[in-house]
């Protein structure tokens, strides 16, 4: 048996340090960002947000955590195989400046995976988003579903 994260003395951490945590995920049809354009990535669904720290309200699609301290941030965008080459890139911001990036050279006939997984020392009303671009061009979708586009992130204590 695994002991609890909450109680267990023997990881020496203060009562529900891990309590602030989320799971968002892009969910129903694929987003279509524009080529060339940087667009807020809308994780529209969850599959957990213990504090509501997460908003999937149309247009704000950001965390925004309640206490001070360090936080695991997984993000990952799965983009669909398109019949053009160009660059996918994502982008973390806080408080809307770039905190942390990944970009690939994606082939004609391809799909591809961002990911980015960071530590960050967030304060109440910090604001996470993700943001992408696609320069291929043409038509390159972020595809749906909890296991390809996510967010995830969780206060480490």
């Amino acid at each position: 048996m695994y002991p609890n994260p909450y109680e267990s003395p023997d990881l020496n951490l203060p009562p529900k340090a891990f309590t602030s945590r989320c799971y968002a995920y892009r969910s129903g049809p694929w987003q279509s960002p524009a080529s060339g354009v940087w667009t807020q990535v809308q994780f529209n669904a969850e599959l957990f947000d213990l504090l509501a720290e997460f908003s999937i309200a149309v247009g704000a699609y950001n965390f925004v955590p309640t206490r001070a301290g360090y936080y695991l941030i997984i993000a990952q965008i799965y983009w669909d195989i398109a019949l053009n080459t160009g660059l996918v890139e994502i982008s973390l911001r806080i408080n809307g400046t770039n905190s942390c990036y990944d970009v690939h050279i994606v082939p004609n006939g391809f799909s591809i995976t961002n990911r980015i997984a960071t530590i960050r020392y967030l304060t109440p009303n910090d604001t996470i988003t993700l943001w992408c671009r696609q320069g291929t061009g043409g038509v390159r979708q972020i595809i749906s579903g909890a296991a390809f586009s996510f967010i995830t992130i969780q206060r480490l204590g």
